[in-house]
Formats: structure tokens, sequence, C-alpha cells
């Protein structure tokens, strides 16, 4: 297995929760930042949420071309992130750059596994980020007492 950037799992400072959630992702020119209208948009890709937290997340997908890894860790190209919460009504939408990808390690099948940070989300966005991951942490603890 082929991994770059992979970090040791104890260095999390974030509360995760995990969960499995389709995810859609533009993969875009860095060298014009911000949401993602008007940018030059490089592919459409899509793939699954497997870990979420209120400052990245765990991609899993097949659909990524191997010429990218390096301008995709390096920043030169970044993703625009578009994924529905459980019970929510609007999609949740991010700008964000892979921090860690690793080969053949999802747990989906996957051929790629991403570790992504957000570098730029909507103030609604993040709140309703926010409160779905404190919700399904509640849950979790409430189902382990």
């Amino acid at each position: 297995m082929d991994e770059y950037n992979y970090p040791d799992q104890d260095k999390r400072r974030h509360a995760r929760v995990e969960i499995k959630l389709t995810l859609n992702l533009v993969i875009f020119d860095a060298k014009s930042v911000g949401l993602v209208e008007g940018k030059e948009v490089i592919k459409l890709r899509t793939g699954f949420i497997s870990d979420l937290s209120d400052v990245g997340l765990k991609i899993e997908t097949n659909d990524l071309n191997e010429e990218w890894l390096f301008h995709l860790l390096s920043g030169s190209i970044l993703l625009a992130l578009k994924f529905c919460l459980p019970g929510g009504k609007n999609p949740v939408n991010a700008v964000a750059q892979a921090i860690w990808i690793k080969h053949n390690a999802g747990s989906y099948g996957c051929k790629y596994v991403l570790g992504i940070r957000f570098t730029e989300m909507k103030k609604t966005d993040k709140d309703l980020l926010n409160q779905f991951i404190a919700e399904r942490r509640a849950d979790k603890n409430k189902n382990n007492e």
C-alpha cells in the first residue's frame, strides 16, 4: 500500500464521526481561490465520505488520476466538495485540500483514500456540520451508556 503524508492516528485533535455519505467533488486549479463559481474546473468526480470532523473528512474514491496526486498534496489543485448530511435539506459546500493519500486502503473497496482539510466554508455550512457532529456524538455516547 502506498502512503503519501499519512499521519499517525494519535495526532488527531478534532472529534470525528464515522459515516457513509455520497460525495460530489470538483477538482479545480488553486490559482483562483474561492467557492467554485467561475473557476477552472479540471474534473467532476464522486466518492464516499467515511469519516467526518469539523475541520475535514476522509474521502474514498476510485475516481482520481494518478498524475494529480502530487498536485493535490502540494495544494496546486484543490477540491470543491458538495454533500448532504442525513436529515439535512441543503447540501454542505466547501473548498478543501488533500493532506494525505493512501492507495488501496478503503473500507468500501476504493482505490484511493484521502485525508481532506477544509480551507473554505460558509458559516451556514459550518454551523450545519458542527450541529450534525455534535448530535451524532451525543447519540453515540447515549448508546454507549
